[in-house]
């Protein structure tokens, strides 16, 4: 859980809305409601992300990222907004 409340305050320290899920509920129950929620990016955090330092991220509209880098995530969220557009992960 405090790999989850480091990688909410540096994406909330960049300007961007980020909450954690602590419910208890089922990982899938979990990605589920933020689905139902229409949240359009959800980045699920288990014990491989928190050994490598990423986050595993989820679009609404295009499904998995894979493995990302909270920098990469903030890079992706920001160019999205500025154009308008759909999250993509920088190349």
């Amino acid at each position: 859980m405090d790999y989850c409340i480091q990688s909410k305050k540096e994406l909330t320290d960049k300007g961007i809305y980020a909450q954690v899920d602590n419910s208890g509920d089922r990982l899938a129950k979990m990605i589920r409601n933020g689905e139902q929620q229409r949240i359009p990016l959800l980045a699920v955090v288990g014990a491989k992300e928190v050994e490598s330092g990423t986050l595993s991220v989820r679009g609404r509209k295009i499904g998995d990222f894979g493995a990302l880098s909270v920098p990469e995530v903030v890079a992706g969220i920001k160019k999205a907004v500025a154009e308008a557009g759909v999250f993509t992960p920088p190349s």
